[in-house]
């Protein structure tokens, strides 16, 4: 899982994680992971995005989502919330 490696390459470096810095759009609304994109549902990401910027409301945001499709549907939530990429959040997409 990305996450965990994510965690255990952080203590390796002995640097700390902010846990509220952790968002997963499919917990925060209790569901199973699907995959679905923007058009299928476009009120989860704008949810998601909603929630990063009420932990981060006076920084800069970078989101790395967990594959491309997230990354893009993230990407069209924020143009139509009309959220500033790269000046206001940056997004990234690994597969």
């Amino acid at each position: 899982d990305r996450y965990f490696g994510y965690l255990k390459a952080i203590k390796e470096a002995k640097k700390s994680v902010d846990p509220d810095m952790f968002i997963s759009g499919y917990a925060m609304k209790g569901m199973e992971y699907k995959a679905e994109s923007y058009s299928e549902n476009p009120q989860l990401y704008r949810d998601i995005l909603n929630n990063i910027l009420r932990k981060c409301s006076d920084k800069r945001v970078g989101v790395f989502a967990i594959n491309d499709m997230e990354a893009i549907s993230l990407i069209y939530a924020a143009m139509d919330m009309g959220i500033k990429i790269p000046d206001r959040m940056g997004i990234i997409g690994f597969d």
